[in-house]
């Protein structure tokens, strides 16, 4: 009787202890979505401030590429409350800390991506002009790529200007 005593009275410390530890950092509940209204990284992360439609919001991720103007949605994260970020010396008096982008829409330069996709705007050196370098063997990377069956195995001399 006293061990099934102690069972159950453990059982239900346990369980206090959990109910209380969930309430104390309760977890984000709902769409975390908006347009971006500013955003900053530090400290190997980007602290965005959205406009949602319950109000406006900051959210911290893993850094990312995140820009004014963009619609982000984010995925469920954890209400920290007040926090103080030490790299920003800044103080938040609500943030969430989502687990990262769950879709985002550039709105500057077009393009509907999902998170960790790529658009079109996000292309380094896209519309960049590239000579090739003079002489019988020059080549663009782009050529080289498009001729890389006929140069492979062969010894290439590479020089960037």
């Amino acid at each position: 009787m006293w061990l099934s005593y102690r069972k159950e009275l453990f059982v239900f410390v346990l369980l206090i202890t959990t109910m209380l530890l969930f309430s104390a950092v309760t977890q984000a509940a709902g769409k975390l979505a908006g347009k971006v209204l500013e955003t900053m990284n530090s400290g190997g992360y980007t602290y965005v401030h959205i406009d949602t439609a319950e109000g406006k919001q900051w959210v911290a991720i893993q850094q990312a590429l995140v820009r004014k103007g963009d619609v982000i949605e984010f995925k469920q994260g954890m209400d920290m409350g007040r926090y103080t970020s030490p790299t920003l010396g800044r103080s938040f008096s609500d943030i969430i800390f989502s687990s990262g982008i769950k879709h985002i829409k550039r709105v500057v330069g077009g393009g509907d991506r999902a998170a960790g996709g790529r658009d079109a705007a996000s292309k380094p050196g896209r519309g960049l002009k590239i000579k090739a370098a003079s002489g019988a063997e020059g080549y663009t990377i782009a050529g080289l790529y498009k001729k890389k069956n006929r140069l492979n195995g062969k010894r290439l001399r590479c020089v960037v200007r």
